[in-house]
């Protein structure tokens, strides 16, 4: 499978969770689980548990699961094309946007002068 396809397969799966789970959209750890949650059910037709977890992170290790940097480089690029998967602390942080802007001391009114 070529990594624009996987790429693109990872998007939508992203997508849906955080339609489903909007829990999701504000916790990266929460969003990797599920991914590899599924991923998990998919390769080994079970959840691994007790000996079998071993197997899991070995697995987990040798690069058979997406890695939490996609899984997130993905979540970015599926909100900023859908702002309404957006969570609440983008909400928050860029209502606060203009206070942090002042309290680091960038005016642009001042920097025309």
């Amino acid at each position: 499978m070529s990594r624009i396809s996987i790429s693109k397969l990872l998007k939508a799966r992203v997508e849906s969770l955080l339609m489903v789970k909007p829990d999701n959209r504000d916790n990266d750890d929460k969003l990797i689980s599920n991914i590899w949650y599924e991923e998990a059910t998919e390769r080994y037709g079970w959840i691994p548990s007790g000996s079998e977890l071993f197997q899991f992170l070995h697995d987990l290790s040798q690069g058979e699961f997406t890695s939490p940097e996609s899984i997130t480089r993905a979540r970015r690029k599926v909100q900023e094309e859908n702002p309404g998967l957006r969570g609440e602390k983008y909400k928050k942080r860029h209502e606060n946007q203009e206070n942090v802007k002042w309290q680091l001391g960038y005016n642009p009114k001042n920097d025309l002068l």
